[in-house]
């Protein structure tokens, strides 16, 4: 059954045609084609023909009235969608609709299935859902508000404790619980169940029409502004008014068990204890906010390894070079299975060939592996290893493959002579210059890559059992199964709002994309609310590496566009990606640029720093360092990604490679590695993953996955 569907409590209800040869044909632009016959409507198997056009009257019942209409809106929807209605019962008959409906709030009790469920809190109690067992005979649905989700107890369970409704009504198809205006009240109009969630299909709800709690009226949220057409409300499911409170039975976490699933690591940032500087008379408050320490500090005596990149004659780098896709534009890479070393080689393949390579490097020896990406590539590059890049003796120091990255300028760093090693990579113009420093040194300077292995910046260590619960609730290829300009292969799942031109279409319960944005239709709502947790404490701590190492962001943004900060720095980024196994094509995301508007708005900003007097010489350094990048490169929202490889075989080794294209520098995916970095400045992509056991290669490999998550997206306005 669709996610997206609508409930209508009460005993009449609509059904548009669904049978073979009822499909709409979509011709472009928003047009289709149905039935010629379309007006035409099956109501409890009786054909009616609507007065008007697109108009639908149910036939009377029970009094019927101008309660039981609804118009059906001659707009561009998809796919048919369910209603249900009940009446002297809790058991919920089921109707569909195929077309887009739009219905007045005074009426039978009517309810649509929630997609935008980004905002739900990670207990959800409180929250109306609907629900039905998947073995029982009667197969009936039931009408319920949530109490507590419980997963990965300790005997490998997921529990849901549901209150469901007793089916008492005031009138035919008004529930009489919407009188109560206490928990006392309240529950005498539910029982409360225990279902292991595999037991159950369930979704969460808004009620578009019929009597609500007197101080939550229906939401104006839940009509298009487009064409006044019922969806769901963009600010999460119906709960009950803060004046009921459920009680919740926990047991440790109610809803989640973080048991052995702390992070023991050694943290590698650690909190500053520098405190703000006082504030100068006539001092502006963008010199107060530019002059205030980072948040967090790399630990002494750790070191980092810092890498220049330039042309190949040391000259600096356009920002069209660093954009530049080559003739690596439409291939997936795969990684040389041999012993890395600083240079590591990669093999590009056409899509078309990539499910071959996949299947014939599946358990062969490292030379046959190499033989059959070759024989398959259409091009081949040798890149800088980061990853491989060590320090003399650096088992005796706090390293963490701490690697930044800055390209060549007329103000970047300086790396000591002598000191300095040189790669060069002629088949794509560029040299690599690194040295290893102090990791406090040098953050005057704007990287546009870091990395660092801290486990300690994602809160918990991720097992298969998450992961397959992960793949439950949003599929195995993701919320986000397709991108024209970037295509890829494995799971991509986008988890928060983003902007309205990226969603889909508009389907027959969600209405006007453009005001708020939805999840497709495989979502499994009783896993979200796990999901939402586990992503929440996997990003908690990481935007704290981008915050440190993008301070013209982090002192900028909030000081320019206070508005959209007014959670302070945790508002840095807006939405979560999280992928499983996932491998992409070359591309640069130039969405993520700020546009001339706002870098016009940031350098007359920093035009006044110059000549502040309160700002020390390593503060003067920073600013001339971010007008110099602005210059250059422009704004741009900063990403930053955590990495995992969750295998439940020690043994097995992954090779997989974050790529900077542009940059001609490659990291190789490690267990607990974490990539900030500014992908609008440079052309960039994911390898493919290759497993290697005894000597022999695999593409993939049972219960080994590498997840990869991240935050995004910067807030500007």
């Amino acid at each position: 059954m669709p996610v997206n569907s609508v409930f209508i409590l009460g005993r009449n209800a609509c059904r548009m045609p669904h049978s073979k040869g009822k499909e709409l044909t979509f011709l472009g632009n928003g047009r289709s084609l149905t039935n010629e016959r379309k007006d035409e409507l099956i109501v409890e198997g009786v054909k009616v023909r609507a007065s008007q056009p697109g108009r639908m009257k149910l036939p009377e019942k029970r009094n019927s009235s101008d309660h039981h209409t609804m118009d059906t809106l001659d707009v561009f929807s998809q796919g048919s969608r369910n209603l249900w209605l009940i009446g002297d019962t809790n058991s919920l008959e089921c109707k569909q609709i195929s077309r887009r409906v739009r219905m007045d709030k005074v009426g039978v009790s009517t309810y649509i299935i929630c997609t935008c469920v980004s905002k739900l809190s990670t207990a959800a109690t409180g929250t109306f859902c609907i629900f039905r067992r998947r073995k029982e005979e009667s197969n009936s649905w039931h009408l319920a508000v949530v109490q507590s989700f419980s997963y990965l107890n300790e005997d490998g369970t997921d529990i849901v404790h549901l209150l469901e409704w007793s089916g008492s009504v005031m009138t035919h198809g008004q529930p009489s619980f919407y009188k109560a205006s206490t928990w006392i009240d309240f529950m005498t109009h539910f029982t409360l169940r225990t279902f292991s969630v595999e037991a159950i299909e369930f979704y969460y709800i808004n009620q578009v029409r019929g009597n609500s709690f007197d101080s939550l009226p229906i939401s104006d949220a839940t009509r298009s502004a487009a064409d006044g057409g019922i969806q769901c409300n963009a600010d999460g499911p119906d709960r009950v008014p803060k004046c009921i409170t459920i009680p919740v039975h926990r047991n440790g976490l109610n809803h989640f068990s973080l048991m052995d699933l702390n992070v023991e690591s050694t943290p590698f940032l650690t909190k500053s204890k520098l405190a703000p500087r006082k504030r100068k008379k006539e001092q502006s408050e963008l010199s107060l906010a530019w002059s205030k320490p980072p948040n967090r500090f790399p630990t002494k005596k750790s070191l980092q390894c810092a890498l220049v990149v330039s042309r190949l004659d040391g000259s600096c780098l356009h920002k069209d070079d660093l954009k530049s896709l080559g003739d690596a534009k439409g291939l997936f890479f795969f990684p040389s299975p041999v012993e890395e070393s600083t240079l590591q080689e990669f093999f590009g393949v056409s899509q078309s060939d990539y499910s071959s390579v996949c299947d014939e490097i599946n358990g062969i020896t490292i030379n046959e592996a190499e033989m059959v990406l070759r024989r398959y590539s259409k091009v081949t590059y040798q890149l800088c290893n980061a990853t491989s890049l060590l320090p003399e003796n650096h088992l005796q120091h706090s390293y963490h493959s701490y690697t930044r990255v800055f390209a060549a300028g007329d103000v970047s760093p300086e790396l000591s002579p002598g000191d300095v090693t040189t790669i060069n990579l002629p088949t794509i113009n560029r040299q690599v210059s690194f040295q290893f420093l102090p990791s406090r040194k040098l953050f005057e300077y704007i990287p546009l890559s870091v990395g660092v292995v801290d486990k300690s910046l994602h809160g918990i260590t991720v097992t298969n059992g998450i992961i397959q619960r992960i793949v439950k609730c949003l599929g195995k290829n993701g919320l986000f199964t397709y991108r024209p300009r970037c295509p890829h292969f494995g799971s991509l799942s986008f988890i928060g709002q983003r902007s309205s031109s990226t969603v889909a279409q508009p389907n027959p319960s969600e209405g006007d994309v453009k005001n708020f944005w939805y999840y497709r239709k495989h979502l499994n709502q009783v896993w979200w609310c796990l999901v939402i947790k586990v992503v929440n404490i996997l990003t908690s701590n990481l935007v704290s590496l981008g915050l440190k190492e993008f301070f013209h962001l982090s002192k900028l943004m909030p000081f320019l566009f206070p508005n959209s900060f007014l959670d302070g720095a945790r508002e840095f980024c807006q939405f979560a990606i999280l992928t499983i196994n996932f491998v992409n094509t070359i591309h640069c995301d130039e969405n993520d640029d700020f546009g001339i508007e706002i870098d016009d708005i940031a350098l007359t900003a920093l035009a006044t720093l110059l000549t502040c007097g309160h700002l020390t010489q390593s503060l003067l350094l920073q600013v001339r360092a971010t007008i110099h990048h602005i210059n250059t490169f422009g704004l741009t929202a900063p990403t930053t990604c955590g990495y995992q490889v969750v295998s439940d075989n020690i043994e097995v080794q992954s090779i997989q490679f974050f790529i900077g294209f542009g940059l001609g520098i490659c990291y190789r995916i490690v267990d607990g590695w974490t990539h900030a970095f500014l992908p609008a400045t440079h052309s960039h992509l994911t390898s493919a993953p290759l497993f290697i056991l005894n000597g022999k290669v695999f593409s993939r490999f049972e219960n080994c996955n590498i997840l990869a998550w991240g935050k995004g997206k910067e807030r500007k306005k």
